[in-house]
């Protein structure tokens, strides 16, 4: 954060890269399309504003990439460069001095990497174990002495076209070729992997497999590709992670994101130390999940022939619908709003609970054979001894939530102007109020709002106060005492 207010005082635009496109997918904007940042940049231009305004709230600083190094030897290792910077695609190179492979290296760039640029230093930086030093811890920085020249002449040359700070580069990680088969240039361009023949991105084996819901997925994809691991037991971690997480938990994408954390507070570690961070942990490995296809429906493989309704959407409804799934059941959600989702979606704010995830656990469910029947109020339209006698159903099961605020029993209270967060969250969620004039609801919300409170759901809406246009919005703890108005 400092950084970033620190270069904005120098700058008076500042364009920020790191996880944009995966954000902007989860808040329902698609990015399946070559030019979705020029899109998005034309057509929402208040969700990118609205994107990186978050990172900034939330103490995120600039970054502008990793610091990598190999070391080539052996009889082959001009070979062995030469299919790296395929691999990568390397858009410009530094030629330090004149080596005696510049001219094959050049050829090479011309035949392969027709858009690699070479910039020529004609010595290695007088500053090497200061740069080093300066930005790497002694767990990271080489060794070799060759190693060091090359790492510190590439920052001598970012000091000196970048002009700003660049202490954001402090890791730096040796690529050992052993962990990785090695995919030559010729068998990538031959498979036509991620290029075809004559250049283009698709038809190749990269387009025909990415099926990934963002960018990030898409890179990964493409990594993995280019320079598999030799190593299977990484991965068979990774998917027992997934494989545990789902044992006890069957949403831990909105219990990562939204879930208070109690259990971190009365963590035994909390003692002398910093506690677990259980839910940051659970965000991690399904988010990761998600974006790499980890996550399978796993539809029952005996049906039981029992019918299960469950009346409400929300996440013990959803949770229920899961669980009655997988063991067999033919199961039928009820809900009465016009969307899946329940208090997951009317009663979060989606800042903090995209509607993109929400929707799709829903789209899972769908997979799983659950049927959802909205608009639909059980109770009006049919009782519970009907769903029984009448429906065929063996058993239903109720999740219908807090619907009703509890007011605060006070003169004014009622008035216009005062709304639950109920009632707003309903309004912005799933009547699409913050997006008014385009949707028709509107949202009478003013420049200066009182939020009556100071707990998790008081934030949330001074947040989302904000983010309708208010710009004074005090959240104070107010004690109330209920009285009875006589005459």
């Amino acid at each position: 954060m400092d950084t970033i207010a620190r270069d904005l005082a120098k700058y008076p635009l500042l364009v920020l890269d790191g996880a944009f496109g995966t954000e902007l997918a989860r808040r329902g904007f698609d990015t399946n399309d070559a030019l979705w940042s020029a899109k998005a940049l034309f057509e929402k231009p208040e969700l990118v504003e609205a994107v990186h305004r978050d990172y900034y709230e939330a103490g995120a600083d600039i970054s502008t990439g990793e610091c990598f190094y190999g070391i080539y030897e052996g009889g082959n290792r001009l070979q062995m460069l030469l299919d790296e910077l395929y691999r990568l695609m390397m858009p410009e190179l530094l030629i330090v001095g004149k080596p005696s492979f510049a001219s094959a290296l050049k050829e090479f760039a011309a035949l392969r990497l027709p858009h690699c640029s070479f910039t020529p230093i004609a010595e290695v930086s007088h500053h090497v174990e200061d740069r080093i030093v300066e930005h790497f811890d002694a767990a990271t920085r080489p060794a070799q002495p060759e190693a060091k020249e090359a790492v510190a002449t590439l920052l001598d040359y970012l000091h000196e076209t970048v002009r700003t700070d660049l202490t954001q580069l402090n890791q730096l990680t040796y690529l050992d070729a052993s962990e990785n088969l090695v995919v030559d240039t010729y068998t990538l361009r031959n498979l036509e992997i991620t290029q075809t023949l004559k250049g283009e991105t698709a038809p190749t084996l990269l387009s025909l497999l990415d099926s990934c819901r963002t960018g990030m997925g898409s890179r990964m994809l493409r990594q993995w590709l280019t320079h598999p691991p030799r190593e299977r037991e990484p991965a068979r971690r990774r998917l027992e992670a997934i494989e545990v997480l789902h044992s006890t938990n069957n949403f831990p994408e909105f219990t990562g994101r939204i879930c208070p954390a109690p259990c971190e507070a009365a963590c035994v570690l909390n003692i002398n130390d910093d506690p677990i961070g259980i839910k940051s942990i659970e965000h991690a490995i399904i988010d990761r999940a998600w974006e790499e296809g980890w996550v399978k429906p796993m539809p029952a493989k005996v049906k039981t022939g029992k019918k299960v309704a469950v009346i409400g959407s929300g996440p013990a409804g959803m949770a229920c619908a899961a669980d009655m799934a997988k063991a067999g059941c033919e199961v039928t959600v009820y809900e009465a709003f016009h969307q899946a989702g329940g208090v997951l979606k009317y009663g979060i704010p989606d800042f903090r609970l995209p509607n993109p995830v929400i929707d799709a656990e829903i789209d899972k469910l769908h997979q799983l054979g659950v049927k959802f029947e909205c608009n639909t109020l059980v109770g009006r339209l049919f009782t519970i001894e009907q769903m029984i006698s009448e429906m065929g159903f063996d058993a239903v099961f109720v999740g219908v939530g807090a619907g009703y605020p509890t007011t605060l029993g006070i003169p004014g209270d009622s008035l216009n102007g005062v709304l639950s967060a109920n009632e707003l969250l309903t309004r912005c969620n799933l009547m699409r109020a913050r997006d008014f004039p385009n949707f028709d609801t509107p949202q009478p919300i003013g420049k200066r709002v009182a939020v009556v409170g100071a707990g998790n759901t008081a934030i949330d809406m001074a947040v989302q106060m904000a983010r309708l246009g208010a710009r004074d919005v005090p959240v104070e703890p107010v004690f109330i005492k209920r009285v009875t108005l006589q005459k």
